[in-house]
């Protein structure tokens, strides 16, 4: 790709009004920081910076929360048996522990039910109402699920169980039979918060119960709603970046013996853990066994209060983890060799969709977004078995992959999610025909000249950058609407250059300004090594990478070009 053409894909964010500097007291860089969050006054540094219970929506605001919280008095008065229906990621494992911990705390004796992703797929089904019933359930509460599963709440309440739905998914015309819809997604819903999580719609669920009886909430709740609305990429809006702030503070010093035991098994150090560390070391572990087998110990370990079990689990957890790993790896390399050269060109506008019947449908999601996320386009990888083939969606800005879905609905045998994230069921004789269609959508709704790879905070110096670390450090949690900062340094001399990692994919360089040495990897870009050479202008993250007990800075490369 030419200079030009890469640079076409580097935005640059305005610069900083001039007065904005001394309003705030702070100097240009960080004020620039700041201007680029939309923070503009003193009031709304304090708010950004130092996160507080303001920032909570009453939870009463969500749909229908009155009618569940006098269902839920009367299951306790009755002395009935509820059934938590979850899901089996951590967005869904969370909620499902924050509601389990809930109703033991009031005594209500509860019964879980997480479905296996391969067997029984999303929501509420046929399997677990049996189950319930077995059990002597009145009345279901799910979470992260069953806004659309209308047969299976009117099969229920024929089996005399009502259902309280706890969900953020986007809804249909029709609604389901239930005792109460909790979504701030309903048309509606005056909840402001729309990208509340499921973990996050199940805490507020929970914050209503404790109120209603005048009782403190448990700080391990905070934890888990923290855990799933990082796992299901929650736009940090303000409550959402209160709940994941507020979360990994009480994760340093957690009670709970399942995130205790979680954390020494992944090397993760609670005591300074980071929204960065809970993302990349404690939920994909958590993730694991719902993708391979049954998510069901993941909650055990979210719940458990055996420390012995704790133990043993982590370790169970951190086998299947690898295991994942390892799957993911080949299939990644499997799905690259059947992208053409010309769809891996950001400025042609269009969707990547891969297919192949060795795949497991646990891990399409994560084939779909590593796509989605190194070549800036949609993608669809589907595990293609017959008729039960299954696809996982994985979207971009400037695309809604649901309303692409529902265009082809046709021709789906099932299908659901929001706008950048989305799965469905298809018969394989249908693929052709909806790689057609998308194919038509995606390049008639994406302009070409509408997509910016990378947004730039500013053009400074490593210097700069390292001397407004802790700055830099305090925006923190980074996620969807708080993005980590990225850099613009020209003229870095490249010192040396090789490619590593098992399929040289990374490119690891030494960088000088001419004044330091500074280490750097980019990720994915060992293909750029013949460039790698003379002064180069780099856009950038920095990170503190520990060694051997040895701590210095990193320069995470996202790009870079031969500079002028």
């Amino acid at each position: 790709m030419g200079l030009c053409k890469k640079l076409k894909f580097w935005k640059f964010k305005p610069n900083v009004p001039a007065e904005l500097s001394k309003n705030l007291g702070l100097d240009s860089f960080s004020t620039q920081l700041l201007f680029n969050r939309k923070i503009e006054n003193l009031k709304q540094v304090e708010m950004f910076l130092n996160p507080n219970h303001d920032s909570l929506i009453n939870p009463y605001d969500l749909p229908e929360m009155e009618l569940a919280i006098e269902r839920i008095k009367t299951a306790l008065e009755n002395n009935e048996y509820i059934g938590v229906f979850g899901d089996f990621d951590v967005d869904g494992i969370s909620a499902t522990a924050i509601l389990l911990s809930t109703l033991d705390d009031f005594g209500i004796s509860a019964f879980p039910y997480i479905p296996n992703r391969v067997a029984e797929g999303h929501g509420l089904n046929l399997k677990s109402l049996d189950y319930f019933k077995s059990k002597n359930v009145s009345l279901i509460i799910t979470v992260d699920c069953g806004t659309t599963d209308l047969d299976e709440v009117s099969t229920a309440k024929s089996m005399g169980i009502d259902v309280i739905i706890t969900d953020h998914h986007l809804p249909l015309d029709a609604r389901p039979n239930s005792a109460a819809l909790i979504n701030p997604n309903l048309p509606e819903s005056n909840y402001s918060n729309k990208n509340l999580t499921g973990s996050g719609t199940a805490f507020k669920l929970a914050t209503a119960i404790y109120n209603s009886f005048q009782k403190p909430i448990p700080n391990t709740l905070i934890q888990y709603a923290a855990l799933g609305t990082i796992s299901d990429v929650g736009i940090l809006n303000p409550e959402n970046r209160f709940i994941v702030s507020e979360g990994i503070i009480q994760m340093r010093n957690t009670q709970s013996i399942g995130l205790k035991a979680l954390a020494e098994k992944s090397g993760t150090n609670l005591s300074t853990i980071t929204s960065k560390d809970a993302a990349f070391k404690l939920i994909p572990r958590l993730n694991a066994p719902g993708r391979l087998e049954n998510a069901i110990i993941a909650l055990e370990i979210l719940t458990t209060t055996n420390e012995n079990t704790a133990h043993k689990v982590a370790i169970e957890l951190e086998s299947l983890n690898e295991k994942r790993k390892s799957m993911t790896s080949k299939s990644i390399f499997q799905a690259r060799n059947q992208i053409k050269p010309d769809q891996l060109e950001i400025d042609i506008a269009g969707i990547i969709i891969v297919q192949h019947n060795d795949w497991h449908p646990g891990i399409i999601g994560l084939i779909a977004n590593q796509l989605s996320e190194q070549f800036s386009k949609p993608a669809i990888a589907i595990a293609t078995n017959g008729e039960n083939s299954k696809g996982s969606a994985r979207s971009v800005v400037d695309f809604n992959i649901i309303e692409a879905l529902k265009e082809c609905s046709d021709i789906l045998t099932k299908f659901g999610g929001h706008s950048k994230a989305a799965g469905f069921t298809i018969d394989e004789i249908f693929i052709p025909e909806l790689i057609k269609r998308l194919a038509n959508t995606s390049n008639q709704k994406r302009s070409s000249e509408s997509k910016s790879k990378f947004e730039i905070e500013c053009t400074t110096t490593v210097k700069e950058v390292i001397n407004h670390f802790e700055f830099i450090l305090s925006l923190e949690p980074f996620g969807p609407g708080n993005p980590t900062p990225l850099f613009l340094s020209q003229r870095m001399k490249v010192l040396n250059a090789k490619t590593v990692g098992h399929t040289k994919d990374h490119l690891k360089m030494t960088l000088s300004d001419n004044e330091k040495y500074y280490d750097s990897i980019g990720f994915g870009l060992g293909n750029l090594i013949d460039q790698s050479n003379g002064h180069i202008d780099i856009i950038y993250q920095i990170s503190e990478n520990t060694w051997n007990g040895m701590t210095n800075f990193q320069l995470i490369i996202k790009d870079f070009v031969k500079s002028e």
